[in-house]
């Protein structure tokens, strides 16, 4: 088949035709055999007058048809290639259009010429072609450049990605044992990022990840390595250092992190957990490194977050534990083997009891005793089954509430926890009401107990949600007070009627006089804005004597009972009064040595 009869719909036949330069196809004496249609439309003639019948110099002026002959055909047949080559071709009006050519040599199997290719610039469109070649190879050679780049860098926050943070570790710890150095890493996992994302969206995520990228390069020296490992996870390489260095590092790191970003109409801060891990002690290759530092990272986070801690034996093996625990979570929430138990309120001027806290306890058939929220709380809320819990937490305080009424007439109002992810989660009112509704009890039975910490994440959203809920009817407490960054300006901000006093100061009181000048100045405090205040942790006569002489308002702790199940809790709730009650122990996981308070 000729070469211009190829099949229409043949895509390179298309390609052939539709090129904005002219394509000619010759044998090797210039008898026209293929032309595409760039070149029918600039000669005028159509395709049934030039194949076969006329050659490529019989379109030429006289003294280009010579100088084919003469230079242009010997010089092809010698080089087989010759480019740049200008000719005035006289189209079939007798128009003169001026061309470039370059032409090279097809031969066959013997080496003898049997054709020749040639490709035909309009004089104009060959310095467009030649400047658009000029800008397709520089934007080729950026490009290039750039994904080079991209392979060792974040492609948002232009920080040494996971592979060249690799790649920096092993050349560190090198010369680390060449010299018999040392060097640290330190892992930093963002506190409740993924509530900013569900809160504000991704782009707003984006944004603060960016801005901490800048502090981070701006505030570390030049010797240290900074990288982001992906979603809210960043590690620090810091060369030289021992472990005095490193904390001393991540104590700077932290406040540096909790600087509020002024966000469009938000105003967002973050917290940290920081996993440090030393060489050699913290391992012998950077995956170790890598590897135990990120456990490091998980024990802080499990303390409670905006902490670094340092990578040991000990550190290992709970979080062994706790992957264990992360594993056998959903098996857990399909058994239903989690179980409340409640821990009074005193109150102080009446002596009754007012009131209880709800806490949660997990009964996991490999454990001899019920686990505490401290070992497994911070699993439940990073993982896909916190919404199940949680609203399995409120109607199990519901239906125990309702239970009380009708089976002794106790009335009592019971608080509940509420953590960061929660205040993001618009959700959590008609979660609360839909319990409340759905077992028959009062509103003002159920109240809600926040931390500092719990704020942190988004201020913004957090100040929506509690507005709701205290137009809702729902009592607001601020716990561990005192222990947060700025608990007055919280107080101002949010809708609390109530502030509960650490037990961290509480623990001070018998031989600190600076603690007992300080929880005098709190309550005080407290009192003077409308405040109810508790003090938690309360474990000694002493402590409650001289809480009630500065006026707290109600107590909990051990001296009146530890964390109690239902019926536990309902019997001494009744009885309380008739005669002084020792401390009650909880059936399971509260005997031998004090347990956590929560």
């Amino acid at each position: 088949m000729p070469l211009s009869r190829l099949p229409a719909d043949d895509t390179y036949e298309a390609l052939y035709r539709q090129a904005p330069c002219g394509y000619v196809s010759t044998a090797a004496d210039g008898t026209l055999l293929k032309v595409n249609d760039t070149f029918l439309q600039w000669s005028g003639y159509s395709e049934d007058e030039l194949i076969g019948k006329l050659r490529l110099q019989d379109l030429l002026t006289v003294a280009g048809k010579v100088f084919y002959e003469t230079h242009y055909g010997p010089l092809l047949t010698m080089q087989g290639f010759i480019n740049g080559v200008a000719f005035d071709l006289v189209a079939k009006n007798r128009k003169r259009l001026s061309f470039f050519c370059n032409s090279r040599l097809q031969t066959g199997p013997d080496g003898q010429a049997v054709g020749i290719r040639t490709i035909v610039f309009d004089a104009g469109d060959r310095r467009l072609y030649e400047k658009e070649l000029l800008i397709a190879r520089r934007v080729a050679q950026k490009g290039k450049a750039r994904l080079e780049y991209l392979a060792g860098h974040d492609y948002l926050t232009n920080l040494p990605n996971r592979h060249s943070f690799a790649i920096r570790l092993d050349e560190a710890l090198a010369r680390a044992r060449q010299r018999r150095g040392t060097l640290a890493v330190l892992f930093v996992d963002l506190d409740r990022f993924k509530d900013i994302n569900d809160s504000w969206g991704h782009d707003v995520g984006d944004r603060v990840l960016v801005g901490l990228a800048e502090r981070f390069l701006a505030d570390s020296d030049p010797q240290h390595t900074v990288a982001r490992m992906g979603g809210e996870e960043f590690v620090f390489l810091l060369e030289g250092a021992d472990e005095a260095d490193a904390h001393s590092y991540a104590s700077r790191l932290l406040p540096d992190l909790s600087r509020p970003f002024e966000i469009s109409d938000a105003v967002i801060s973050v917290g940290a957990s920081i996993g440090i891990a030393m060489y050699p002690e913290g391992g012998a290759t950077g995956q170790e490194l890598m590897r135990n530092a990120d456990r490091a990272m998980y024990t802080a986070k499990m303390a409670g977050g905006y902490r670094a801690v340092v990578h040991t034996p000990e550190a290992a093996a709970r979080h062994a534990a706790e992957s264990l625990l992360r594993q056998a979570l959903p098996m857990a929430v399909r058994q239903q083997r989690f179980v409340l138990h409640y821990q009074p309120k005193l109150d102080l001027r009446t002596n009754t009891i007012v009131g209880a806290e709800a806490l949660i306890r997990w009964d996991d058939p490999d454990h001899a005793e019920l686990l505490y929220p401290a070992s497994f709380l911070h699993l439940v809320e990073a993982s896909p089954v916190r919404q199940q819990v949680f609203a399995w937490t409120i109607d199990e305080v519901c239906r125990q509430i309702a239970a009380w009424a009708s089976e002794s007439g106790l009335q009592l109002p019971v608080s509940v926890n509420l953590s960061a992810w929660q205040l993001s989660d618009a959700t959590l009112p008609q979660v609360l009401t839909d319990a409340i509704e759905r077992h028959g009890i009062s509103i003002d039975k159920i109240q809600v107990e926040i931390t500092e910490g719990a704020l942190i994440a988004d201020e913004t959203r957090a100040a929506e949600i509690l507005n709701q809920l205290a137009a809702s009817g729902f009592a607001i407490s601020l716990d561990d007070f005192g222990t947060g960054y700025s608990g007055l300006a919280h107080l101002k901000r949010y809708p609390i009627r109530g502030i509960k006093l650490d037990m961290a100061f509480i623990q001070g009181l018998a031989d600190d006089a600076g603690a007992r000048n300080l929880v005098r100045a709190i309550v005080a405090f407290g009192k003077s804005v409308g405040m109810e205040v508790l003090a938690e942790g309360v474990e000694t006569s002493a402590q409650r004597d001289f809480l009630s002489d500065i006026g707290c308002d109600a107590i909990q702790g051990y001296l009146i009972a530890r964390p109690l199940p239902g019926d536990q809790f309902e019997t001494l709730a009744l009885g309380w009064g008739a005669a002084p009650v020792k401390p009650v122990r909880a059936r399971r996981g509260t005997t031998g040595s004090p347990a956590p308070r929560n």
